[in-house]
């Protein structure tokens, strides 16, 4: 293994140290009085390791949604649902996974940064060469009302089974997926 190599390697896990090491001190205390030294504290680095990784407080929040997103893309490319129903379920599975997490970014007012992060990544991935207006706005729908249950869910304690909340969003009128903005073999139409 290269110098360079090891180097990236350590970045990766100094930014999950961080990340981390926030979340840990969110439970305790509300994410607007944290200081970037207890974060570094805590995930035993440096000051400069944290900001060669994040701008600022912020930054963590959205690094960790843009985890999120991928692990959520990744589990859709893996499971490849042929059905709005299953896509459904999938994403609020990949919520449920996190829901200590997403929890505590609800409490703390941080959980906007979802939909921010979840359009950016998702057309950066599959509409690399461009979009129409049309994709465009229909993405912006799509992960608005995602954004909109995640964050009633999350008022609700995320008690309701990921599998309940997915039933009862794919249930609603004039809100099931199609498949018309996705560029996936995986698409599917209703």
């Amino acid at each position: 293994m290269s110098i360079n190599n090891l180097s990236e390697y350590h970045i990766k896990n100094s930014a999950s140290y961080i990340i981390e090491s926030l979340f840990i001190i969110m439970r305790d205390k509300p994410f607007a009085s944290i200081s970037i030294g207890e974060i570094t504290k805590k995930a035993g680095v440096h000051r400069t390791t944290f900001y060669r990784n994040f701008d600022n407080k912020e930054e963590i929040i959205k690094k960790f949604y843009e985890c999120f997103v991928h692990s959520y893309l990744e589990a859709l490319a893996i499971s490849r649902p042929k059905n709005a129903q299953e896509y459904l379920k999938i994403f609020f599975s990949s919520c449920y996974e996190y829901k200590k997490e997403l929890l505590l970014l609800y409490k703390n007012k941080l959980d906007h940064y979802f939909v921010e992060i979840a359009e950016a990544k998702y057309i950066k991935t599959y509409y690399a060469d461009g979009m129409s207006v049309e994709q465009e706005m229909s993405i912006c729908y799509h992960y608005g009302g995602l954004y909109s249950i995640l964050h009633w869910w999350c008022e609700q304690g995320m008690s309701m089974s990921s599998e309940e909340i997915a039933d009862y969003f794919y249930k609603m009128d004039g809100v099931k997926v199609r498949g018309g903005h996705y560029r996936h073999s995986w698409a599917f139409e209703e």
